[in-house]
């Protein structure tokens, strides 16, 4: 019996982040428009929901889709006026994959530390 109830209790409590993801203003959406990496995980072309967590500048940035998280990488918070608005800067990495270097809306980027996900594979 203790069993059961603790297993329902961490059901419910990993339905929690992902109930959290619906709203807030530490989300945005962007378009990925071909397979990009964040990280060492490829995202395929789509709409994304882009959730950040973190006190200050540094936060963990979550790419949910279809209600799934897909991946996640740490990134650097920039509050600035840019230009545009749902924008992916991306640089080519030395296995000519291309990898998100930031995320850019109108008043705010996210800005990820370059990796070369072909390093150690």
């Amino acid at each position: 019996m203790n069993l059961k109830m603790l297993g329902m209790a961490l059901s419910v409590l990993l339905l929690i982040p992902v109930g959290l993801l619906a709203s807030g203003k530490n989300s945005k959406g962007v378009d990925i428009v071909r397979v990009v990496k964040v990280g060492s995980t490829s995202l395929k072309p789509g709409h994304y929901k882009v959730v950040w967590s973190g006190s200050g500048e540094h936060v963990q940035v979550m790419f949910v889709r279809e209600g799934k998280v897909v991946a996640i990488a740490p990134a650097l918070l920039v509050l600035r006026n840019n230009g545009f608005d749902d924008a992916v800067e991306t640089k080519a990495a030395s296995d000519n994959s291309q990898v998100v270097q930031a995320l850019d809306w109108e008043k705010m980027s996210l800005l990820f530390e370059a990796t070369d996900s072909s390093a150690g594979n």
